[in-house]
């Protein structure tokens, strides 16, 4: 549900009462009853929210083979005395929901997680001392090399460092780390996206990408070297790539991914290129993650001005990705420990 003070749970119900019938075979949504009972209410939706058990095998799924009716959605519902939220009872309460979600996420019982999105303040306010939903999926995953990936069209940006102060980009941007990023990218673009000989480009820290060693020298110590290497061992890369012509190239069809090395040179040109039909896919994890490309929108929550479109693509990415073997990391799935 993400933070329930947000728009999250509203854009959630909309897409699923927009989603043709047999887009997906099952719909859970995990969160507070009260919460997705107001926002149904607030955007005119008329959904019986049917309750079900903890030990998810003992289910009798009312839903059938063809695909969610928006009318009958199953609800994990977490038990809460609804009111008026602090910021740390919302954050503390969308944390519970990313945990009980990634407990369900077993091959028997769910293929892919989509999330609604959190008040990073609020969430370690209540408790989860993570940056953002990507951090804390996995620690709760135990997964060790994560990335973020945007996807907007044809453009899709894999961040080589996320959630972390632009002071701390620059010792974060390690070969090792760059190598970890390139190949998840590399492997989400064969076995996701069906392309088999990716083309990236990975773009330089520094304006004009170090201008010859004028404008910084990470380029020249880093970067270069790091891209020499990759090209000898059989990668189609190309960079560093000042990050003013990237992504231009990228949306002229020249690559197909570009790794960019800190979070505003990434999601900028992604949300400029086509916000509100953007989204966040986790790579790294042992199962599917996506997110729609917006944040909580507080002041939008519950004026029926929020659109679902978003969130619409992220359901619709999630289960195409679900649909593809190998996409996700193995060896992780069914273990995975929860924060307390």
């Amino acid at each position: 549900m993400g933070d329930p003070r947000g728009i999250g749970p509203e854009v959630a119900l909309a897409a699923l009462a927009e989603a043709t019938p047999g887009s997906f075979h099952r719909v859970r949504l995990v969160g507070v009853r009260e919460v997705f009972q107001r926002a149904a209410f607030e955007r005119g939706l008329t959904t019986l929210f049917h309750r079900y058990a903890e030990d998810l095998l003992e289910i009798r799924d009312p839903l059938d083979e063809s695909g969610p009716d928006p009318g009958r959605i199953l609800l994990m519902e977490l038990p809460h005395p609804f009111g008026t939220l602090t910021p740390d009872q919302a954050g503390r309460w969308a944390g519970r929901a990313v945990q009980a979600a990634v407990r369900e996420l077993r091959p028997e019982l769910g293929d892919a997680l989509v999330t609604a999105p959190i008040d990073k303040h609020a969430l370690a306010l209540g408790g989860y001392a993570f940056p953002g939903h990507t951090e804390f999926l996995a620690h709760l995953a135990g997964s060790r090399a994560v990335a973020m990936m945007l996807v907007a069209g044809a453009l899709r940006v894999s961040l080589v460092t996320g959630h972390v102060p632009l002071a701390a980009v620059p010792a974060e941007v390690t070969p090792e780390r760059i190598r970890q990023v390139f190949a998840l990218t590399r492997d989400a673009l064969r076995a996701g996206f069906g392309i088999e000989a990716p083309r990236i480009a990975l773009c330089g820290l520094n304006p004009h990408a170090g201008d010859g060693g004028a404008l910084g020298s990470e380029e020249m110590r880093i970067l270069e070297p790091l891209v020499a290497e990759l090209r000898g061992e059989g990668g189609d890369v190309t960079g560093p790539v000042p990050g003013d012509t990237a992504f231009v190239r990228a949306v002229q069809g020249e690559f197909d991914a570009v790794l960019a090395l800190y979070h505003d040179q990434g999601m900028i040109p992604i949300k400029l290129h086509g916000f509100g039909a953007g989204v966040n896919v986790t790579l790294g994890l042992p199962f599917v993650r996506t997110s729609p490309d917006h944040g909580t929108a507080l002041e939008l929550a519950g004026t029926g001005r929020a659109r679902a479109d978003s969130f619409r693509l992220a359901l619709q990415l999630a289960r195409d990705l679900a649909d593809r073997p190998g996409f996700t990391q193995p060896g992780l799935q069914g273990s995975f420990g929860l924060v307390t």
